[in-house]
């Protein structure tokens, strides 16, 4: 499953939102644990999982879906 977070630059003022330009949802693949722990539920993919936990919260084995 994709991640279902929005890109960066979803609420730019400056620009209107175009869902076809801007590929909305981010689209990459969802990480399913990390450091054992299983995150499927957030559905968000390494980048946006970072962004919301931090980068030091990335321990471990990371496990992203096929």
């Amino acid at each position: 499953m994709p991640c279902v977070t929005h890109p960066r630059g979803f609420t730019d003022a400056n620009v209107a939102w175009d869902d076809v330009i801007d590929n909305d949802p981010c689209a990459k693949k969802a990480l399913t644990s990390v450091g054992g722990v299983d995150v499927t539920a957030e559905s968000l993919c390494r980048f946006h999982w970072q962004l919301a936990h931090g980068i030091y919260a990335l321990k471990g084995a990371i496990v992203t879906e096929p």
